[in-house]
């Protein structure tokens, strides 16, 4: 076997948990997924899969920000409230 082909070892199914509802998946990276599932060359799938990861990167990093935004008029918030009942 050529060194650049895969050497797939586990004929079985994956048999993941239907654990997460894919409704809530990010629309971009299901149209990468798809690709993956679907397409014929590796260049194909892995330039689907990198580009799912990096939008994955994006949508984690702009959860982060809300919720350090969130912290912050929270704290404000608490520190205005404090200050009232004081």
């Amino acid at each position: 076997m050529a060194d650049d082909q895969a050497n797939y070892r586990d004929p079985s199914p994956n048999n993941f948990p239907e654990d997460y509802d894919q409704s809530m998946v990010d629309p971009r990276v299901l149209k990468r997924t798809k690709a993956v599932r679907e397409k014929m060359y590796g260049v194909d799938t892995r330039a689907a899969m990198a580009q799912a990861e990096e939008i994955t990167s994006v949508v984690a990093g702009e959860a982060k920000e809300l919720s350090i935004e969130t912290e912050a008029k929270q704290t404000d918030l608490k520190n205005r409230y404090d200050d009232q009942i004081a």
